[in-house]
C-alpha cells in the first residue's frame, strides 16, 4: 500500500463545486421513460462513452458511462475506490455510484453509473457486467476501497 497516496484523493469542497458548475451549465434531464440523448453517448471527441444501459423499462435502471482508456486504466490499477453520491444523482435515479483510481499521481473517477435504485440487487447487476462485458480483470484481485454502503459490500 506504500505506493497509494492518500493526500491524491480529490478534496470534497473541489468536487462539490465542480459537480454544481456542471450541473448548471448542462442540464441534461434524464427520465425514466426516455432513451439517453445522442449527445450523452458520445465524448466531445466523438469516442463511446455510454458503455451500459439496462433499459428504460428495468424498474432497477443502470447506466454505465466511462471510456476505453479509462476501462484501460480500471484493469491496471492495484487499488480501486468506490465513491456513491445521491445529491448530484438526476432525477429518477437514486445514486452515482463512481469507480476511481490512481492515474499519475491523482485519484479519478474512470466509471459512471447512474443507479435507479440502491439494492443488492443492482450493485449485483453491475458488477456483473463489469466483470462479463468489459474485462473480468476490473473486479478481479483488487484492493478495493469503499464506505459503509451495505448494498456495496454484499454485491462484492
Amino acid at each position: 500500500m506504500s505506493e497509494f497516496n492518500y493526500s491524491n484523493i480529490i478534496d470534497y469542497k473541489m468536487m462539490n463545486s465542480l459537480v454544481t458548475r456542471a450541473r448548471e451549465t448542462n442540464n441534461f434531464l434524464i427520465v425514466k421513460e426516455y432513451d439517453i440523448p445522442h449527445e450523452l453517448t458520445k465524448t466531445t471527441r466523438g469516442k463511446k462513452f455510454l458503455f451500459y444501459d439496462s433499459g428504460i423499462h428495468d424498474e432497477n435502471r443502470i447506466v454505465v458511462f466511462t471510456t476505453d482508456e479509462n476501462i484501460l486504466h480500471l484493469i491496471n490499477c492495484k487499488i480501486m475506490i468506490c465513491g456513491y453520491t445521491f445529491k448530484s444523482a438526476p432525477k429518477n435515479f437514486e445514486q452515482i455510484f463512481t469507480l476511481q483510481c490512481n492515474v499519475r499521481n491523482k485519484n479519478l473517477p474512470l466509471l459512471y453509473c447512474f443507479m435507479r435504485t440502491n439494492n443488492e440487487y443492482s450493485h449485483n447487476k453491475l458488477f456483473e457486467w463489469l466483470s462479463k462485458e468489459i474485462k473480468e480483470e476490473v473486479v478481479k484481485e483488487k484492493n478495493i476501497i469503499l464506505d459503509f454502503e451495505r448494498a456495496g459490500m454484499n454485491a462484492l
